[in-house]
């Protein structure tokens, strides 16, 4: 499965903004904002994710989780905004390649550690606030 969002506004939905289940998915979200949902604004158990040019707030769960789904995943975050998300602001499970690139993460919060991000796996982090 290919999923491309472009321009989007994802909003106050009752769960998730973006639930991508499929363990061999491709998903593309690029200037899209997703913010006020019921749970992760952006939950993604793929192969590999594109977030460019996005705001990403006010989810009441994580802001994005990145599984793993026994699959090794590649994700790539880039020019985003994660903020005011009421659990992680992003959450990488294991076996997941990820880089994270001039983005702003800040105000999310956690029960007990990674309010900003909590990492299983090797992160690439370049030109953030965090």
């Amino acid at each position: 499965m290919q999923l491309t969002l472009i321009s989007c506004d994802i909003l106050n939905n009752s769960n998730y903004g973006v639930y991508i289940p499929s363990g061999n998915s491709t998903a593309t979200i690029k200037n899209c904002k997703i913010a006020d949902n019921g749970n992760h604004g952006i939950d993604f158990y793929g192969k590999i994710l594109t977030i460019t040019d996005c705001n990403i707030t006010d989810n009441y769960g994580l802001g994005i989780y990145l599984g793993g789904s026994g699959n090794d995943v590649t994700s790539t975050i880039t020019n985003c905004i994660v903020a005011n998300n009421h659990d992680k602001g992003i959450y990488i499970n294991e076996r997941n390649a990820t880089e994270i690139t001039n983005c702003v993460i800040t105000g999310n919060t956690a029960d007990g550690y990674g309010g900003g991000i909590y990492s299983l796996s090797d992160v690439v982090i370049k030109d953030c606030t965090i």
